[in-house]
């Protein structure tokens, strides 16, 4: 589907506004505002040659997890579910990949998204994802999940899952994915958000810190751990957010810094986008 570009800076401005107020309303996150952290492990296996570290390297792989509803309705009213999987050391260098996954219809369909009341059942990359770099081929993600009833605390006893990666259908691998309640040292919480240290000199002078595991949103401290600047991310515009990697972020400086921070927290503005969120939608 293709939006006439005239109409898209009503409709992203109309759309930022509402998420916005509901945002502000819900305490900081317009939709999967409560959820279930979750740990385990995905073991993979390649089918056909995809182009893409993870997808061609079989093997058993840490990941972190987290399941939610996306709308908050009250039952019994449907709702979109969504599983957020972030795999570590997906490259075999250390590097994360995170996938997005909301409720769909079954492989090879799994673009088409889905209300339900049920937690378990699948759920997809609804937007295709680009493997190796930003114009290489793409790639649909999805997972059905086994054991999960109608309520996050369902996800206490344990969930078992099938991961496929395919392209229009034709499999590129297969794995089976198995979670838990994330502990104290291997949740999403403070341990699993991405941090960097901001170093002039040698000598530690600050810390970019995303405030929540997708890394939204980052919070900027001085070598005392006092937040003095924030990053946040910014409506897109629905054509870009529907059809490119391209991300806006705001920052926000509370207060006149002296160098050598005053010019990382400009440096870290400029590079956090770069780091971090352009990989977020594909296998790069």
């Amino acid at each position: 589907m293709r939006v006439p570009t005239a109409l898209t800076g009503p409709i992203g401005a109309a759309l930022a506004a509402a998420f916005s107020r509901l945002a502000a309303r819900r305490g900081g996150e317009a939709v999967h505002t409560h959820g279930v952290e979750l740990a385990g492990t995905v073991v993979l296996e390649p089918r056909s040659p995809a182009g893409a570290v993870l997808l061609d390297r079989p093997g058993t792989y840490e990941v972190r997890a987290r399941l939610s509803w996306g709308l908050g309705l009250w039952q019994p009213l449907p709702d979109v579910p969504g599983l957020g999987l972030r795999v570590l050391d997906a490259d075999g260098r250390g590097g994360i990949q995170d996938l997005i996954l909301d409720g769909c219809r079954p492989v090879p369909h799994d673009r088409v998204p889905v209300l339900r009341r049920e937690l378990a059942g699948w759920y997809g990359t609804l937007l295709r994802l680009r493997r190796g770099a930003p114009d290489g081929p793409k790639v649909q993600v999805a997972v059905r999940l086994d054991g999960a009833g109608r309520d996050l605390a369902d996800a206490a006893a344990g969930l078992a899952g099938r991961l496929v990666a395919h392209d229009r259908g034709r499999l590129l691998a297969v794995g089976t994915l198995r979670l838990h309640p994330a502990g104290p040292h291997d949740g999403l919480g403070d341990s699993g958000r991405i941090r960097f240290d901001l170093v002039a000199g040698g000598r530690p002078v600050g810390a970019v810190q995303a405030e929540n595991w997708r890394a939204w949103d980052f919070a900027i401290s001085d070598a005392s751990g006092s937040e003095v600047a924030r990053i946040t991310k910014t409506w897109e515009g629905l054509a870009r957010t529907l059809f490119t990697t391209a991300d806006n972020y705001v920052v926000r400086v509370h207060q006149r810094l002296e160098d050598p921070l005053a010019s990382l927290v400009l440096a870290s503005a400029l590079t956090v986008d770069t780091a971090l969120k352009q990989d977020d939608r594909g296998f790069n």
